[in-house]
């Protein structure tokens, strides 16, 4: 865990968390203080079933249970590719 970070950022991507004794701040950036709060840029979700393609997840024994495990991986890899 670190403290006294700051993150730039610049578009729609991080380009560099360092120190802040380490980074100059960008002139006209808009600067949001997140001193109080946890910074976790990245984190998804790691426990989801991604194999099922809906909210509705009365299947999910049948496909579990009875899919093969290369089935699931094609499942879940079409799944992730849609787009929201």
């Amino acid at each position: 865990m670190l403290s006294n970070q700051v993150i730039v950022i610049r578009g729609d991507r991080i380009e560099r968390v360092a120190a802040s004794d380490q980074v100059q701040i960008p002139a006209g950036a808009t600067v949001i203080d997140l001193s109080r709060a946890t910074v976790l840029p990245g984190l998804i979700d790691c426990h989801t079933h991604i194999m099922l393609s809906d909210t509705d997840d009365s299947h999910y024994d049948d496909i579990l249970l009875k899919q093969s495990w290369q089935y699931r991986t094609i499942l879940a890899t079409l799944n992730v590719k849609k787009e929201s």
